[in-house]
Order: C-alpha cells, then structure tokens, then sequence
C-alpha cells in the first residue's frame, strides 16, 4: 500500500500551528512577542521583557542564538536603528533602551488608552544569503491617563522629589507635583506652605522619563484629603483655566513638554474649620506628536477635548498647604509698644484703680485719726462715774 504523504504533511502543519500558539499564550507577562520560530526551537527561547518608567530591556537565553546553524552571535543582532546593538551577560543576550524609550528607532503608538513603545530585534542584513531571519518584536504599554497626588502632610517633607508610580501590566510611569515659593520655580518648599491669601502658589506637575508630554486635564481642591470630597473648588477643567482673572490663575505650561506649570492665587474655603487646602490634579501623557498634546484655550471649537476614564489605582494628596493671616492681623509685641486701642482700654483701668485705691485710703486715715479722740472720752466719762459712786 503506497502512504498517503499528503495526510501525514497536514498533520505536521497542524502540530506546529498548535505549538507556535501555544508559545504565544506562554509569552512573559503580557509582552506582544512575534518572532517566526521552527517547532524545535520554541523551548529556547524562554524570553524576559521588562519594562519600567525608563527602561526597556529584552533578555535572551544566548544558546537560542548559538544553537542556531550558522550561529548567530550578539554582535549579529542589533534593534531598528542599526547603531542599537545588545551585550552578552553571562549566558544570555541583553538588548536595552534607557532613559528615552523612543531612542533606538522605537515606534510610537496609541490605542486611546495606552502608549505602547515597539522594537525588534533583528540580525545584520547581507545582500548575499541570509539562512537565518530573526525578527523578535516586543512591546512596553503605559497608561495615557491617571491620577496624580502628591502627599506632604507632615511638617517636613522626608525627600526632595516624591514620585507617585502608576503600575499597570507592562510598565509604569512617575509623575510628582512640587510647591515653589517664586515665579522662577527654583526655591521649592520643603516644609509645610503656609500663605497668606495675597499669596501665590506655584505648582509644576511633571513626569519621568521626560521623553514625552504631559498635559494637565482638571486640578481641583478640596479642604481635606479626600480627592473625591462634597466640597470642591475646580480651577483648571479640560486643560484650560476656569477664572478669567489671569491675577488670580495664570496657566504658564501645559501640553508642551514633559511638565506643567501654573500659577494660582492663595484661596481658603468659606468656614471657619476650613483653614487647609489640598491640590488634586488629573494629567495625560501623549506621545511626541505636534500639536495633539497642547490645548487652545482662546475658543471652544479650536481643541477637541476626548473624555476618557482615569485610572483610579493610586490615590493621594498633595497638603495642606496652610492659611496664615496677614502680619497686620495678627497682634504683635515690637519694643514694648501696643495698639492704640489696648493702650487706652489700659490706661482707663489703671487710672479707675488708682482712685478708687485714693478714695480708700483716705477713708482709712480719716478713721485712725478719729479713734483716739473716741478712746479718750470713753475713759473721762468712766472715770467720772467712778468718782460719782465713791462720794
């Protein structure tokens, strides 16, 4: 009986379909890896993705590459720009990108929710023969939007920057928010701000890594720490000031960079509990595109504003930041000297005890120069009685 190859072909076809999706559902931790493999070399590759706020970095058992014929060796390999080569690290390659994640040819993109960074690890092209085709492409997805507080509730703050990382299932951003005391945002405050309303508060929101752009949606604030308190005072919604009083809210960057910047005047909340005030900001983070990051204020119809959810997985606050009151209002001690009006209320008091101190003290000598005159009468008046009964 002649075998019927035919059959025998589709069935190795179908096995290794089943294993290359197989190898794909295994992938680590969620990274979109693509690379054409043959059935015997998918156990080797046993590939590592990590992905941080400023690194990506794909890490290779080295013996996928040398077990291949002819063996493919690190300086083989290099990412999308050519000059990107990875380093062989004991038994594995390692191919990274630091600091910006868009260097090394990295494609940019956006899925409305998350920015994802794309590379690929290929080998050095020949216009002669290529027998092996690597083409390993890996992925770090960030979140485009989130919320951003930053906590400083005690009286000193333990560290300069605090960063506020989001994790999500490939990678993370750091955003932090800083107070300055001046409109150069040079001298930040390291202790709890305290203000008096004819203050103003300077306040830079920015991110880490500053390869891309960050755009501050809605900042509000509330008298506690809650974010989601009843009470609220909204002074930038949609990327634009609410008040019209550039005195009182001067948005100075936003959408152009890496940081945001504004400026507000000191306010408090009506109520005499009410003495602090915490800031809560909402940001997104776009990709270095011209012109989709930054907003238009000058007219409704000149930005298109997409509302999307904002991640709720990180929730803290920046404050307080105290109210002090005018040094005018407060009373004050300077070379013994008082207000006018304290002095006189004093004054009049000294003076009403001064006479009523005079009234009765000459009451007082008037009665001690009366009593001996009394005595000696009283024992005239005896003696003569004495006398009387004698006789």
């Amino acid at each position: 009986m002649t075998p019927d190859y035919s059959l025998f072909a589709w069935f190795l076809i179908a096995v290794t379909s089943a294993a290359f999706l197989e190898h794909e559902e295994e992938g680590s931790g969620g990274q979109d890896l693509n690379i054409p493999l043959t059935p015997s070399s998918l156990p080797e590759l046993n590939e590592t993705v990590l992905c941080t706020n400023d690194q990506m970095e794909v890490v290779i058992p080295s013996a996928f590459f040398i077990n291949k014929l002819p063996p493919l060796y690190v300086w083989d390999l290099h990412l999308n720009d050519p000059e990107c080569r990875g380093v062989e690290i004991k038994d594995y390659y390692v191919f990274s990108i630091k600091t910006n994640l868009s260097d090394c040819g990295t494609i940019v993109e956006s899925d409305g929710t998350h920015i994802m960074f794309i590379n690929t690890i290929r080998n050095n092209d020949s216009d002669v023969v290529t027998r092996n085709y690597i083409n390993i492409t890996f992925i770090c997805r960030y979140p485009v939007n989130y919320m951003v507080q930053q906590p400083n509730g005690e009286n000193m703050i333990r560290v300069d920057v605090k960063t506020i990382t989001l994790n999500t299932e490939d990678g993370n951003f750091s955003v932090s928010m800083l107070l300055y005391k001046d409109e150069e945002f040079e001298d930040k405050w390291t202790t709890v701000p305290s203000l008096t309303l004819d203050d103003n508060i300077y306040v830079k929101v920015f991110m880490i890594p500053a390869h891309l752009l960050l755009r501050v949606e809605r900042c509000w604030a509330t008298p506690t720490n809650d974010p989601y308190s009843n009470i609220q005072y909204t002074f930038i919604k949609e990327s634009c000031p609410v008040l019209s009083n550039e005195q009182m809210l001067t948005v100075l960057k936003n959408g152009q960079g890496p940081e945001s910047m504004f400026r507000i005047q000191m306010f408090k909340f009506v109520g005499s509990s009410y003495k602090d005030v915490f800031l809560h900001c909402n940001v997104q983070i776009c990709h270095n595109t011209p012109g989709v990051c930054q907003p238009n204020c000058s007219g409704e119809d000149s930005f298109k504003r997409t509302r999307r959810d904002v991640t709720m997985s990180h929730t803290v606050s920046y404050g307080p930041i105290r109210r002090r009151l005018p040094d005018s209002d407060q009373p004050t001690l300077n070379s013994g000297s008082m207000p006018p009006m304290e002095t006189f209320v004093l004054a009049g008091l000294l003076v009403v005890m001064l006479l009523i101190t005079g009234v009765f003290g000459r009451l007082w000598l008037r009665t001690r120069r009366s009593y001996p005159a009394q005595q000696a009468a009283q024992l005239t008046l005896s003696n003569i009685h004495v006398l009387e009964v004698a006789s």
